[in-house]
């Protein structure tokens, strides 16, 4: 297990100034040959083309991105036709009652959406 764990890393970069004139590509070079990389901060933090690249090569193994730039991740983006990418819908955070959580948002939303209305919190 403790080796498994030392080839996965995980993105939470904050999208702060600082951050986001800076994506990620020289992190990405510094991963274990095959680490898996997950993506749960921002999508501005990490430079897709670097992410593209690393995982063609082989340098990073398999990526689990969580959120893009832009979201929604476009019909047309190389992440969707990378076998060893793995797109997830922006649910990294998770909680125990999450699938009875989002169920109930959007039953209470479903009225608001067939009118036309403004939908109550669009991110859960």
């Amino acid at each position: 297990m403790r080796a498994a764990r030392a080839r996965d890393d995980a993105g939470a970069r904050p999208a702060v100034a600082a951050v986001v004139s800076r994506p990620a590509r020289r992190p990405l070079s510094c991963l274990k040959p095959g680490a898996r990389f997950s993506n749960v901060g921002r999508g501005t933090t990490v430079d897709d083309a670097a992410l593209l690249d690393a995982l063609r090569s082989g340098r990073v193994g398999a990526a689990y991105p969580d959120v893009f730039e832009p979201e929604p991740l476009p019909k047309d983006h190389p992440f969707w036709d990378t076998p060893n990418c793995f797109i997830t819908p922006h649910t990294a955070g998770g909680r125990h009652d999450q699938d009875e959580a989002i169920v109930k948002h959007f039953v209470r939303n479903l009225p608001a959406f067939t009118r036309g209305e403004a939908l109550v919190d669009r991110v859960i």
